[in-house]
């Protein structure tokens, strides 16, 4: 059977790759037969410990190593292979998800930096490191690759009408390790939550300064600046840290509606996204917004929408 998840894990004892001295990029996207597991550090010797294994809909975490040409003027335009090093190895890619709040409670903490208190998830100066561990495999063919020292860089929650609201993790990792099917860790079974369902843009209400609005669509973005360039004397990352923090949020507003909040934002402004659904909610709280002065356009004979970027 061909099957989706995700899960994630944190073993600090995982093995690394062996150096090679050829370019490589490990394979990704969408393959019919492609599970994702992710899962916090712990004691464990191997790579298969206690993780979740979540539905996702597409990522492209990635290995890709660079080649150090060193071949200098020797009076001939060939080039000695001999004179080739491996040389950086980049850790990274993208996990894309339409969450249910179950699986968000999940992966909150690995973006906002904080432990759950309850149900709040809050920002933290710290990030947690997760293992990714992806299988590229039907549990018989293929390879399982096992990202370490994963962290998130960017975190965007984008809703559109009609349409269900999509997390997208850019992650940056440390090193990849690849084994064979069966035997490079195993995925926990795939049991879905089935006791609540992926939010869509119609469970949303959207308050900014106080005045609740209509959108056709909403985008809210953090971002923990992860240096990408730590490598020192290492061939991979010797640490992933986080050297800033940003939120951004980005909506358009039916003018004739929300006139009122034209230029009401250069102070900053409180901003609340709910979406509910059934029993089950999920809030994102941006307390103090900037928002620059931008003005409405007519673009044709449509409704004159007022953006509002901060």
């Amino acid at each position: 059977q061909c099957r989706r998840s995700l899960a994630t894990s944190t073993d600090p004892t995982a093995k690394v790759p062996s150096m090679t001295t050829w370019t490589r990029k490990s394979p990704c996207g969408q393959a019919s037969c492609h599970r994702i597991r992710a899962s916090a550090p712990t004691k464990a010797a191997d790579p298969d410990i206690a993780g979740e294994r979540i539905d996702f809909q597409s990522e492209s975490m990635a290995c890709e190593e660079e080649v150090v040409d060193t071949n200098g003027l020797r009076g001939t335009r060939d080039r000695a292979i001999e004179r080739q090093r491996a040389g950086i190895r980049r850790i990274g890619g993208q996990l894309n998800l339409q969450p249910t709040a179950v699986e968000m409670a999940l992966l909150l903490p690995w973006c906002l930096g904080a432990v759950a208190s309850g149900t709040t998830f809050a920002l933290a100066e710290t990030l947690p490191e997760r293992y990714v561990m992806v299988g590229r495999d039907d549990s018989t063919d293929g390879k399982v690759f096992v990202y370490n020292g994963c962290k998130i860089d960017k975190m965007s929650v984008r809703a559109t009408q009609g349409g269900p609201l999509t997390l997208t993790l850019d992650v940056v990792g440390k090193d990849e390790t690849v084994s064979n099917a069966g035997t490079g860790g195993s995925f926990p079974a795939l049991v879905l939550d089935t006791t609540t369902k992926p939010f869509m843009l119609h469970d949303c209400v959207l308050i900014v300064n106080g005045v609740t609005v209509n959108v056709p669509d909403v985008d809210i973005e953090l971002n923990n600046f992860i240096d990408r360039e730590r490598f020192y004397n290492s061939q991979t990352l010797t640490a992933v840290n986080p050297t800033d923090r940003q939120v951004t949020f980005n909506v358009r507003v039916p003018y004739g509606d929300a006139e009122a909040l034209y230029n009401a934002g250069p102070t900053g402004v409180a901003v609340t996204a709910t979406f509910t659904n059934g029993a089950v909610s999920c809030l994102f709280t941006l307390p103090a917004m900037s928002f620059g002065r931008r003005s409405p356009q007519a673009a044709g004979r449509g409704e004159v929408m007022l953006p509002i970027m901060g």
